[in-house]
């Protein structure tokens, strides 16, 4: 008897959902979330992607994987690889990223959207906010974006 109550009930449902949809107060093109492709294709130029190589003792993340996997142990690893992305901030080269992208690093590498390769400078981390500033230095003005005004 409780499916058959659920059935009607979802039949209800599914009625008044047909009869809101006819009557033209909601449709579904209305409850559908607007697109974030054109942001993202204005913001591409000013995404980097990094590449942070960490010598030394292997990450948590190594060793989860270690014991659930029949690689070779992370224990014997030289180096770990942290991968990540970043917003250029300024047309100087200036990137803000998280600091547990950059952990560690021996050596830092960052990409930008058209492939062009850079050895930035780490200017500041912070673990306690997870934020890293980095300089990367280039012949011509870079695409940057802005942070947001939260009280706007």
């Amino acid at each position: 008897m409780r499916w058959a109550q659920g059935l009607l009930s979802a039949a209800a449902g599914g009625a008044a959902m047909v009869f809101v949809t006819a009557s033209g107060v909601a449709s579904a093109a209305s409850l559908t979330p607007p697109s974030l492709a054109d942001l993202a294709a204005r913001v591409a130029p000013a995404v980097v992607s990094i590449t942070s190589v960490q010598r030394g003792a292997p990450t948590a993340t190594d060793q989860a994987l270690d014991r659930r996997s029949n690689m070779p142990s992370a224990k014997d690893a030289k180096y770990s690889v942290l991968l990540g992305s970043g917003f250029i901030i300024d047309p100087e080269g200036y990137i803000v990223t998280n600091s547990h992208v950059i952990g560690n690093s021996g050596e830092i590498r960052i990409t930008l959207d058209g492939g062009r390769d850079y050895s930035p400078e780490l200017l500041g981390a912070d673990q306690a906010t997870d934020l890293a500033s980095l300089n990367i230095e280039s012949s011509s003005p870079l695409t940057y974006v802005l942070f947001g005004d939260s009280d706007a």
